[in-house]
């Protein structure tokens, strides 16, 4: 800077670039207030009625008898596909929600449940068998 503009800054004129906010009054209420300027009261049920209609309730399994094998919140479920050589398999899975074309299952013998360390999720093994001596 040159000593010119150091001077003028020290005498308080505002430099173009610095920013000063500008402070803004609030707006002031005047009079009393009316019972028409209040909103009107509704009764709880309707409150409780919108508030179903906002927040719809969660779609699953909660509240609902399935058959088969339940896990915490899976069920366990089968469903046989087919193989590219044409042969059928069955698939065994948990699930939150009844899949499309699956069907509810107890569990196999033979089979153990396990959970994922890094998911969190169920999943079938087979229980190893101790050989006889």
């Amino acid at each position: 800077m040159k000593p010119e503009e150091e001077a003028t800054l020290a005498e308080g004129t505002v430099n173009e670039q610095e920013f000063i906010p500008v402070e803004e009054e609030e707006p002031q209420v005047t009079g009393d207030i009316t019972e028409e300027d209040l909103p009107e009261w509704e009764p709880v049920e309707e409150k409780e009625r919108k508030a179903k209609k906002f927040f719809p309730k969660k779609r699953g399994l909660k509240g609902k008898k399935i058959k088969g094998f339940r896990y915490k919140n899976y069920g366990l479920y089968k469903k046989e596909i087919k193989t590219k050589q044409g042969n059928v398999r069955v698939v065994r899975f948990f699930s939150k929600q009844k899949p499309a074309d699956a069907m509810p299952i107890d569990l196999p013998n033979g089979f153990v449940v396990k959970v994922n360390k890094s998911t969190g999720l169920p999943y079938l093994k087979k229980k190893k068998q101790q050989k006889k001596i």
